[in-house]
């Protein structure tokens, strides 16, 4: 599995650093993506998105990381779904 490891604008840096790939038993809303915030100060992840290899997109919401700190999203099938067999995991912000 290929990760994009980051979305950086001038204010953040917000970077992929883990994903549940294949979890026990059914996939679909037991998958996750841990992602850690690198910048100096908090950062509101909310509209923000991880897309799969074919563009499908599952929306971070309710997420606030303080400097340092790390956020687990859980995807629940419907949007992003990640490859068993690798692929490819994107952070985009909402620009």
């Amino acid at each position: 599995m290929l990760l994009r490891r980051q979305a950086v604008t001038e204010e953040t840096s917000v970077q992929i650093i883990a994903a549940l790939v294949n979890p026990e038993g059914d996939d679909a809303g037991h998958e996750t993506v841990t992602l850690i915030n690198l910048a100096p100060g908090k950062v509101d992840l909310s509209g923000w998105f991880i897309a799969d290899k074919n563009k499908k997109r599952s929306v971070i919401s309710n997420m606030q990381l303080n400097p340092g700190a790390t956020g687990v999203v859980k995807l629940d099938g419907q949007g992003a779904q990640l490859g068993n067999n690798g692929g490819i995991i994107t952070l985009l912000d909402p620009g």
